[in-house]
């Protein structure tokens, strides 16, 4: 045991916050271990992710022009897309203070 904080944790590695979800991802990672686990975003009110597309490919002659022009999204997916420039957000969504609230009181220790 490690003190972190001021609490006793098994590691002081935990698991990244977009991954917890909910309660359900909580007790997952919580017996594979972890002691750490967090929420990504929680928010006063929901908020839905931004509409697709919410990934896009960039034309890379606007991206080379020294940030004078603005970026342009091409729209479709370049031939060598592993190698090509990318955008997306998803805008971190959360959902309503009732439910996260609700996970929350599942999934706080005893």
């Amino acid at each position: 045991m490690k003190d972190f904080f001021g609490y006793r944790v098994a590691s002081r590695i935990g698991i990244a916050a977009s991954l917890v979800l909910n309660e359900r991802w909580f007790e997952l990672y919580s017996r594979l271990g972890f002691d750490l686990l967090t929420y990504k975003t929680i928010r006063s009110r929901e908020r839905r992710a931004h509409p697709l597309p919410n990934w896009l490919y960039l034309d890379e002659r606007s991206a080379a022009a020294g940030g004078t022009a603005p970026l342009r999204a091409i729209g479709i997916i370049p031939a060598a897309p592993l190698t090509a420039t990318a955008a997306g957000s998803i805008g971190m969504p959360s959902s309503a203070p009732q439910i996260w609230r609700r996970d929350i009181r599942i999934a706080a220790p005893g």
